[in-house]
């Protein structure tokens, strides 16, 4: 059976269909021995396809809920030698790629797996994937804060979706389906407040329960896509 290579790459677990494609053009893949730029080339489970002249196989889907820590990064390096939540997982065999990102200073729930195709489909703003998050202010949330939000707030001239808001003076519950990078903070921002911590409770219908800062647990495929 013929499988477009960017698919093949997400089964993989290397990266997301949508990141399959940038390796892709890149030039960083090879099939049976040749470097393959074109976007649609389609492979039979029996070729032999590289990234970055390392073989890939198809492997076993997995799902981990992680609660990352402060000051780390969800990329795999980092030039400035920062620490990445990937070396919270040196233990586990299969290749992993976090579903999205949360900045240096976020912590919280962030899953990792190796199925690209569920990555996608959480990332993919048609599918309106809701994060809940506790932000921690600088003063205490209140009613003019409130009155802006229902005029609207606009980010780069794009309205703010909000889910849910609950407050109790200086802290927020918030849940937003937008994926835009750093959303939650520069909504606050917008509102005049600074977030002094933001820390990611719950992607949908799975929470971060007990996990503890850098502890993570594995969970079957039945509950990773009960999200959608």
């Amino acid at each position: 059976m013929k499988i477009r290579l960017q698919k093949y790459i997400a089964m993989a677990g290397i990266a997301s269909r949508r990141e399959a494609e940038k390796l892709i053009v890149a030039g960083k893949v090879s099939v049976n021995g040749q470097v393959v730029t074109k976007l649609g080339t389609t492979v039979e489970e029996t070729d032999v396809v590289t990234f970055l002249d390392q073989p890939l196989s198809l492997e076993e889907h997995v799902y981990y809920l992680f609660n990352k820590p402060m000051n780390t990064i969800s990329t795999k390096n980092d030039p400035q030698g920062r620490k990445t939540i990937y070396e919270y997982f040196e233990h586990v065999d299969e290749r992993l790629f976090s579903v999205g990102r949360l900045d240096y200073q976020t912590t919280g729930l962030i899953i990792l797996t190796n199925d690209g195709e569920y990555a996608d489909r959480i990332m993919h703003p048609s599918n309106h994937i809701q994060k809940t998050y506790v932000a921690t202010l600088n003063r205490r949330f209140d009613s003019q804060a409130i009155e802006r939000i229902n005029q609207g707030v606009e980010i780069d001239g794009r309205l703010v979706e909000i889910d849910e808001l609950l407050f109790l003076n200086e802290k927020v519950l918030i849940t937003i389906h937008e994926g835009r990078k750093r959303i939650v903070r520069l909504f606050f921002k917008e509102l005049g407040f600074t977030v002094l911590a933001l820390h990611r409770v719950k992607i949908s219908s799975l929470t971060i329960g007990d996990l503890g800062p850098g502890e993570f647990k594995k969970i079957s495929k039945e509950e990773a896509y009960q999200i959608f």
